[in-house]
């Protein structure tokens, strides 16, 4: 498939997943993501604490949604404590962004869910598939395609997506790096996204599928996940 675009100095996660081959591993390294599709016309449904709606890297790209706890702030962050919700609507990030108050439950907003990706920093061995048949348990790796140390891992992993010292908008308004299994989520939640630009009426079930069957096989090396395949895009 042929890039129709290319942004450069893109960040080391965006940069991993055009590619099959390892990061260069150069101090001079730049990256460049390649990309056909944007996601244009696909809606991400974003279970959290909030959103800085007002971060000027979403373009009015972010809109509320459903507010479990207290309505009037109308899903407005105020702590911000994950980037997911700011790293899947940056024009700098293509598929993510971030940052309410200590206390707030994300669970409480569970009925009205709709994303069917969702990272688990947890070790899923012991337990069964999420009740979503359909949806993707997702691990962290770093640049040099290990699993990061705090990842999830087990039978139940899908498959594995950047998720150390991932750079995103941050709650205040700046710019932040963290790392954790929500870091490495929104980046599988993009290129689901990108395959349902095309494929608008694709189930949760194909999308699923096809998110996995395109993936960089045994990428990275561990024996504590059955899965070891990471997440590759050429949409």
């Amino acid at each position: 498939m042929q890039a129709s675009s290319t942004q450069s100095a893109a960040t080391w996660g965006l940069d991993r997943t055009d590619q099959r081959g390892a990061l260069s591993t150069d101090a001079s390294y730049i990256g460049f993501y390649n990309y056909n599709l944007t996601g244009a016309g696909v809606t991400a449904y974003i279970i959290d604490t909030g959103i800085a709606f007002g971060h000027t890297d979403f373009d009015g790209r972010a809109v509320p949604g459903y507010d479990a706890v207290k309505a009037s702030d109308g899903a407005a962050d105020c702590n911000g404590p994950r980037h997911p919700r700011c790293r899947h609507g940056g024009r700098n990030d293509l598929r993510h962004r971030q940052g309410c108050p200590p206390g707030r439950r994300p669970g409480a907003g569970l009925q009205r869910q709709r994303e069917h990706l969702r990272g688990h920093r947890r070790d899923r061995l012991g337990d069964g598939r999420p009740q979503v048949t359909a949806a993707l348990t997702v691990a962290a790796s770093d640049r040099s395609d290990a699993p990061a140390y705090f990842s999830n891992y087990g039978r139940c992993v899908d498959l594995f997506a950047p998720g150390v010292e991932i750079t995103s908008d941050w709650y205040t308004g700046a710019i932040n790096t963290i790392s954790g299994t929500s870091m490495a989520t929104p980046y599988v939640t993009g290129v689901a996204a990108l395959y349902l630009q095309s494929n608008n009426t694709a189930s949760p079930a194909t999308v699923s599928s096809a998110v996995k069957a395109l993936t960089t096989k045994d990428a990275v090396k561990t024996t504590r996940t059955a899965n070891n395949d990471l997440l590759f895009s050429n949409y």
